[in-house]
This record gives C-alpha cells, sequence and structure tokens, in this order.
C-alpha cells in the first residue's frame, strides 16, 4: 500500500576484494521531505568500468528483515553498466567519461533517495523492514560497498 519510507542503517561496508580502487565518503542528510545522499568517491586509480570481459559489476541484493532473520528476496547484478538503461547515463555524466574510463580524482554524487524510491517502487509496495547491500567491484579491487536498510511503513 502507501508507504512512508524512513532509514535505519546506513553506512559503508568491506567489499570482497583486498584492494580497494577508490575512498568513498557519503553522508545523508534530510531536506525537508527529502533524504539526500552525499558522495565523494575518490579513485585511487585509472579504472575500466567495461570491456570484453565485463571487469566491472555492481551487484543489489535485498534482503527482508523479520525477527532478526535475513531472507534473500532478490538480487540484481549489472555486469555491462555503461549499456545499461538506468546506470549508463548516470555513470557517463558523473565521472565524466564518454569511454567507460574512470581517471584518477574525485567525483561528488547527490541522490535524492525518497526520489529514487518512488520512481522504482511507485507509491506503494510492501510494508516492512528491508536491507539493501550494493557492491561494486572491478577487476582491480572495490569501488563501493554499502549497506542500507529502509523501513517501509504504512502512510500517515
Amino acid at each position: 500500500g502507501p508507504y512512508d519510507l524512513n532509514w535505519a542503517k546506513y553506512e559503508l561496508c568491506r567489499g570482497p576484494r583486498s584492494h580497494n580502487s577508490t575512498s568513498v565518503f557519503t553522508n545523508l542528510t534530510e531536506i525537508g521531505d527529502n533524504l539526500i545522499a552525499y558522495f565523494n568517491i575518490t579513485y585511487l586509480e585509472e579504472t575500466k568500468i567495461e570491456d570484453a570481459k565485463c571487469i566491472l559489476q555492481i551487484k543489489i541484493t535485498v534482503y527482508s528483515l523479520k525477527s532478526n532473520t535475513k531472507s534473500v528476496l532478490w538480487t540484481y547484478k549489472v555486469t555491462d553498466p555503461c549499456k545499461h538503461f538506468s546506470f549508463g547515463g548516470v555513470i557517463k555524466v558523473v565521472f565524466k567519461t564518454p569511454n567507460c574510463v574512470v581517471n584518477k580524482g574525485s567525483y561528488y554524487v547527490y541522490l535524492n533517495l525518497k526520489e529514487i524510491s518512488a520512481t522504482f517502487l511507485g507509491s506503494s509496495f510492501f510494508y516492512g523492514e528491508y536491507l539493501l547491500k550494493t557492491v561494486i567491484t572491478s577487476k582491480n579491487g572495490n569501488i563501493l560497498c554499502m549497506i542500507v536498510i529502509d523501513r517501509f511503513s504504512k502512510k500517515t
């Protein structure tokens, strides 16, 4: 049904690779009815986002949380992000890369999380608590690992 969305947890995590290709700072700020996620992503080395071997991967796993138990609802994996309908344009604009190679340097990203949620989920969703784990890796190392716990409650 119609929902209110609140964040119970918002934090960076350790990626699966032993090497980090980036240094990431993030915070979540409430501005009016909006939640804005700010990211400062510093690429420590030039990073290819794609090639014939699909070396960069975005993996989002969504879990349902009930009675301190995690259950996987779905996993969404993107192995060719520059050609993806949603990620492709964002990557090219934010990281200033027409050729899908991100140069060493700092990049700033601002995301309105309530707006993004409404765009992807619409105006109604299942009530409950969900954990989203996003892991972005390249052949050379971790780019981003993020854990967010969302609470969907009945709209008041």
